[in-house]
């Protein structure tokens, strides 16, 4: 029982270290579009400010076209297509950002990077391995870091419209 413990204690230090180790990689990958990430959440956060005012501004129609108020509807129409299309700029934006910026540099840098490695293989391991085992590696870890990439751009998106929802 001890020597199992103390392999698990081994095992889950060695595990804390390829973590630390792995997101340290990844901070590096993420250093060089910081400001890209920045806008992204500017962004993010503009779209949920703009999102908070469209509620109260139909409000506000709504209270108008119960009293008739044709100036006071106009005026409220307009607002409601203002923000309407600063919503549409902020999230056209932050999409921009995100897809041409953030991950077509990271995965790109972390392609760069497996190629490096790929050059450094020793012959004997190409003989080792089939054709095509390295291009695989390569395709199916970019792909497994654009996944995760759009799993964290998704659920900043929801955190967006929930804290939007919170507000109004």
């Amino acid at each position: 029982m001890k020597r199992k413990s103390k392999n698990q204690k081994e095992e889950n230090k060695l595990e804390k270290e390829l973590t630390k180790a792995n997101l340290k990689r990844v901070t590096n990958y993420l250093k060089p579009v910081i400001v890209a990430i920045i806008f992204y959440f500017i962004f993010g956060l503009t779209n949920v400010g703009v999102n908070v005012l469209f509620p109260l501004n139909e409000a506000k129609l709504f209270n108008n076209i119960t009293l008739l108020n044709f100036a006071g509807i106009k005026v409220n129409i307009l607002y409601m297509a203002a923000i309407y299309i600063v919503s549409i700029f902020t999230i056209t934006v932050q999409s921009f950002v995100y897809h041409h910026y953030i991950k077509f540099k990271v995965t790109n840098g972390i392609k760069k990077d497996m190629c490096k490695q790929i050059l450094n293989i020793t012959n004997e391991s190409f003989d080792k391995n089939q054709t095509g085992t390295f291009i695989a590696r390569l395709n199916g870890d970019a792909d497994t870091i654009v996944d995760t990439l759009d799993r964290i751009s998704g659920n900043s998106a929801t955190l967006f419209a929930s804290l939007g929802v919170f507000v109004a």
